[in-house]
Parts: C-alpha cells; structure tokens; sequence
C-alpha cells in the first residue's frame, strides 16, 4: 500500500507540532514545580526564623 505524499506530510506536521506542544508543557510544568519548591521552602524557612 502506497502512502500519499500529503497524508504522510500531515501525519509528519501534526507529531512534530504536538511533540512541540508536550515539550512546551512539561517546560512549563517543570517550571511551575520548581517555582512552587522555592517559593515553599523560601516560606518554610522565613517561618522557622519567626519562630
């Protein structure tokens, strides 16, 4: 069975822009986590010496 050009094209467009997407959001999550931690254990630590 021979595959179009265009449908293999597509099929192509769609996996690299969704990778993009998965790539971006898990930056992003990643970020959001780090972000979070830091904040935590910036909080944690101004409690301790009010403590």
């Amino acid at each position: 069975m021979q595959i179009p050009d265009v449908v293999y094209q597509l099929f192509i467009a769609i996996l690299y822009k969704n990778i993009i997407i998965i790539f971006m959001y898990e930056h992003f999550f990643s970020w959001m986590i780090m972000l979070f931690n830091f904040a935590g254990q910036s909080y944690s630590a101004g409690y301790e010496k009010r403590g």
